[in-house]
C-alpha cells in the first residue's frame, strides 16, 4: 500500500508498506517506478522520494534513480546526487555543497583552505573578508570534515542553525511563547514541573546537552499547544 501526496507540481512519496513475506521481491523499488510513471503520466514536474539519509542502508536505494537531486540544508537549492556528492557524504556526517563551494572544500577534505597551513597567518580571517563569528562557524564546519571525526559541531544547538530550520520555533519564540519552567514531568507516580529538576536554573537553553537545552529543542519542534497538553514521563 502506497501513501502519496499529490501536490500542484509534484508527486510526493510519503510511505509504502508491504507484507514481510514478499520482501525479497523489492516492492519498494517497484513502487518508486510506478510512482515516477504516475508523475510523468499526470503531467507533474517532479517526483519526490522523501528523505534521503546517506548513512541509512534502507534509504540508499533512492540514490539508484537518476537524475536524482538532494536539497542543500543551508541554501535550499537542489544539487545533483552524483559521484562527487556521494564521496563527500561517504566521509562526512554533514554536507552543504553551497558552503563547500564557498569555502573551496573539495571531495577530498584535506584540500580545504580552512585546513591548510595558510590559516595560521595573522591576517587570514581578514583576508577572507569574514566576520569573527562567521570564521568560527566555518572553522568548526571544516574541522568536522574528516571521516574519523565525531560529526563536527555535534553539540551545536538547534537554535544556532543558520538559516533556521523551517517549522521549528526560534529561541526567542520559545522564550516568549512557552513557559518551560512550568512544563510538567512525571517521575514514577509523582508529577513535578521542570524548574524542580536539579541544575535546571543553571542550565543554558543553547546547550543541548543540558536539561533546559534539550527540552527547549523538543518544545521548539512540537510547539506551545502540545507543550501545554502533554506531561513528560521518566521511569515506569
Amino acid at each position: 500500500m502506497g501513501v502519496l501526496d499529490l501536490l500542484p507540481h509534484c508527486v510526493s512519496a510519503v510511505y509504502f508498506i508491504y507484507h514481510q513475506d514478499v520482501s525479497d521481491w523489492n516492492f519498494g523499488k517497484i513502487s518508486a517506478l510506478r510512482e515516477s510513471a504516475l508523475a510523468d503520466e499526470g503531467g507533474y514536474r517532479y517526483y519526490y522520494m522523501g528523505y534521503y539519509i546517506h548513512s541509512c542502508v534502507k534509504m540508499r536505494y533512492k540514490g539508484a534513480y537518476s537524475p536524482q537531486y538532494v536539497l542543500d540544508p543551508e541554501s535550499y537549492t537542489w544539487d545533483l546526487l552524483d559521484d562527487d556528492l556521494r564521496q563527500r557524504l561517504n566521509v562526512r556526517n554533514y554536507v552543504s555543497l553551497s558552503r563547500d563551494r564557498r569555502l573551496g572544500i573539495t571531495a577530498s577534505p584535506e584540500s580545504s583552505w580552512l585546513q591548510s597551513k595558510s590559516m595560521t597567518t595573522p591576517n587570514f580571517r581578514k583576508e577572507l573578508g569574514l566576520s569573527l563569528a562567521q570564521f568560527g562557524d566555518d572553522f568548526d564546519y571544516a574541522e568536522g570534515q574528516k571521516s574519523d571525526s565525531n560529526g563536527g559541531r555535534q553539540h551545536c544547538s538547534l537554535f544556532d542553525l543558520k538559516p533556521p530550520m523551517p517549522g521549528v520555533m526560534t529561541k526567542e519564540e520559545v522564550e516568549r511563547d512557552i513557559d518551560l519552567d512550568r512544563w510538567k514531568i512525571k517521575f514514577h507516580s509523582k508529577t513535578y514541573t521542570l524548574d524542580c529538576l536539579l541544575g535546571w536554573d543553571e542550565s543554558d537553553i543553547r546547550d543541548r546537552t543540558s536539561p533546559r537545552g534539550s527540552l527547549a529543542e523538543f518544545a521548539a519542534c512540537i510547539g506551545p499547544d502540545l507543550v501545554r497538553s502533554i506531561v513528560l514521563s521518566v521511569g515506569s
